[in-house]
């Protein structure tokens, strides 16, 4: 399983929706070979999560690319994937392999395991979130038939809204520049940039706490 990772972000007008495009080209596997599970949490500067509700463009796992959130603050989101082949009962699954069986995720309870239904609980374990599966990439636990990901972002689409305000308002004074003023602008303009330089990096929990600074300092009510 070899498909490269790619998702566009999609952040609405009105800095509400934020949306993860599945701009992937599926070629091992095939995108019709299985579902795509997909879950988003927002994570504070401590690394503690908190389950997103997520809204797909289909309603299902089979044919889902895009998956909307409520984007309500900035800073450190976490999103899993985990595409999940299909379950066959021809197919020999090995200890944890997953499948998906109309829109519902099975791991695998034993090796050697062919022509066992999904129902069967001697064989199978239900999963209530496919894509948690991502979390045990490279684990001894992986379920190595399926194709995973966890994608790690620090967003600031909020603070680069008012940063934009403040330099549309300060930009009209024509009288002597005034040191708090500037002061205030380097300092937005330092957290800003970090917090942009810790996305590039993948450094998400830095890029919260920056984010947490900005929106006390700056972002209003």
């Amino acid at each position: 399983m070899a498909n490269t990772k790619n998702f566009s972000i999609q952040i609405t007008v009105e800095r509400d929706t934020l949306t993860y495009v599945d701009s992937i080209e599926y070629v091992d596997p095939l995108r019709s070979a299985g579902s795509v599970h997909f879950s988003v949490a927002k994570v504070n500067y401590e690394g503690v999560e908190e389950a997103l509700t997520v809204t797909s463009d289909a309603g299902d796992p089979s044919t889902d690319s895009e998956w909307s959130i409520p984007y309500e603050k900035d800073g450190y989101y976490k999103a899993r994937y985990a595409f999940i082949p299909s379950y066959s009962a021809s197919e020999t699954y090995a200890l944890y392999d997953s499948v998906d069986e109309a829109g519902s995720v099975y791991r695998s309870k034993s090796a050697g395991n062919v022509g066992n239904a999904v129902s069967n609980t001697t064989y199978w374990e239900p999963l209530s979130d496919g894509s948690v599966i991502a979390d045990n990439k490279d684990e001894s636990n992986e379920s190595l038939n399926c194709d995973t990901t966890v994608y790690e972002r620090t967003f600031t689409a909020n603070a680069q809204y008012e940063y934009g305000n403040l330099l549309s308002q300060n930009s009209m004074h024509t009288e002597q520049d005034d040191e708090d003023l500037i002061r205030s602008y380097d300092i937005f303009s330092l957290y800003l940039n970090g917090a942009i330089t810790c996305d590039e990096r993948t450094e998400p929990l830095s890029g919260e706490l920056i984010c947490r600074r900005i929106e006390s300092m700056f972002i209003r009510s």
